[in-house]
């Protein structure tokens, strides 16, 4: 692999950053992880790192295109709510109602959710005063969804609009979890699973692509896997009251990383949650500190609301001096596999930075290595962990090499640029091995560190 090297510069690790966004709360972030809706106590708002908060107007924004510049929420006209959309450059634009529908009282629809290119958006309409799932497109206009015989709505849709989530309700007012094709027929993911034969839940988060799809069961989030049909139960945190609810809002691509809530008003203080294969169902807050993460004093994470495609990006909401705050934190698309050995100066430490996204400026550092000494850097596109020298070697099978010159503290660093042709999901794995009679056979290894292109 060819890596677009600079000249020697300070290299520092980003493990991820907590960004508090103020009074109120945010609801989602955009497929790139750049650009976050909400409210706060003046209304809707978007918010990008280098521009700050964009206030909207009207009354609610509660999802985002990629590029931003398209929000999906709801407005007034006259004195009628409506779903609209937001643009950047021509601002507010009703949606409109279910043709020949003139709403339930002063409320005509509501707008929920948007596709990543702003092209697809759902919500709730009303077709008098029961509630319709609905699909809408500048061509198509606000369409009905096919739905059983009580109320629907629609809470996300793919990113690439083919499939839109929500829940139908049978006769008794009972919400069953269900997802919609383009041509508005639909099916209940949950139908038949043990204990929930009717499919009772509601989807709230979609991948790009629809393959998977998260929401509320009976008694626990899930997460629904295409076409295999396959349901996983998340589980959920410890001291679930009889009012709680344990909601799954967001997934990433992969589907290896769920985001939700858990908690009521009247049971116990919402908590925010983070799901993967390997640790579980855990608090949000604890995840976080393990990666690295710093959080404000006095913070309590309460509700992660989304979740950006690469697992990368959180939003949601944080319980601080007893008023909701809005935040979005974003990891390192850096892990740290462990497995070096000790060494003279102890273990040496090797640190990996940047997004690793195309043309992006990342590096690798080590640190606590003997000094003025030689090695080298291992790199592994597959890694199959071996024993080695004591330690775990985790750049193996090697598929390149480069030399490395500790200097007089015990250090090395190697900046570069990241290529442009990497794929999403991509990992590269590095690891460093030194030269240092404290080792076996006169060698000491690093941890590893495995880095994932978004």
């Amino acid at each position: 692999m060819n890596f677009f090297l600079l000249a020697i510069v300070p290299i520092v690790a980003l493990q991820g950053e907590f960004t508090d966004l103020g009074d109120g709360r945010a609801h989602a972030v955009s497929a790139d992880g750049t650009v976050v809706v909400g409210y706060d106590l003046i209304g809707p708002y978007s918010w990008t790192k280098a521009g700050g908060k964009v206030v909207l107007g009207q009354d609610s924004a509660n999802d985002v295109s990629t590029d931003g510049k398209t929000v999906v929420g709801d407005m007034t006209i006259g004195s009628m709510g409506v779903a609209g959309l937001w643009n950047s450059g021509s601002g507010w634009t009703g949606l409109g109602g279910l043709q020949g529908s003139s709403g339930c009282g002063s409320d005509l629809s509501s707008g929920n959710a948007l596709s990543d290119d702003g092209q697809v958006a759902t919500g709730l309409a009303w077709d008098g005063c029961t509630g319709r799932a609905y699909r809408w497109t500048p061509m198509t206009g606000m369409t009905a969804l096919l739905t059983g015989p009580g109320s629907s709505r629609g809470d996300a849709v793919s990113g690439d609009g083919s499939l839109i989530g929500g829940w139908d309700s049978v006769s008794s007012g009972s919400r069953r979890a269900m997802l919609w094709a383009p041509s508005g027929v639909g099916f209940h993911p949950l139908v038949g699973q043990p204990g929930n034969q009717q499919g009772l839940g509601e989807v709230w988060g979609l991948s790009t692509d629809g393959s998977f799809a998260v929401g509320s069961g009976l008694k626990e989030p899930f997460l629904f896997q295409q076409p295999s049909g396959n349901v996983m139960n998340l589980g959920t945190l410890p001291g679930l009251a009889a009012f709680d609810v344990c909601v799954a809002t967001g997934v990433s691509d992969d589907g290896k990383t769920v985001v939700g809530f858990q908690g009521s008003f009247f049971g116990t203080p919402f908590q925010a949650w983070i799901w993967t294969p390997t640790g579980g169902i855990q608090k949000l807050a604890t995840y976080l500190v393990n990666q690295g993460v710093v959080l404000p004093p006095s913070t309590t994470l309460q509700g992660a609301m989304d979740i950006s495609p690469d697992g990368q990006t959180i939003v949601g909401w944080s319980g601080k001096t007893f008023s909701d705050k809005g935040f979005i934190v974003s990891l390192s698309p850096w892990d740290d596999l462990g497995g070096g050995t000790m060494g003279t100066s102890g273990v040496p430490s090797l640190t990996g930075s940047g997004p690793l996204s195309a043309f992006s400026l990342c590096g690798l550092a080590l640190r606590a290595a003997v000094p003025q000494t030689v090695g080298l850097l291992a790199i592994a596109t597959q890694s199959t962990p071996v024993p080695f020298v004591g330690g775990i070697l985790h750049a193996f099978p090697i598929v390149s090499t480069v030399p490395v010159v500790i200097d007089s503290v015990g250090q090395w660093s190697l900046p570069f640029f990241w290529p442009d042709y990497v794929p999403v999901g991509s990992v590269f794995t590095f690891q460093v091995g030194v030269l240092d009679a404290a080792g076996v056979s006169m060698i000491v290894l690093s941890n590893g560190v495995a880095g994932t292109t978004p």
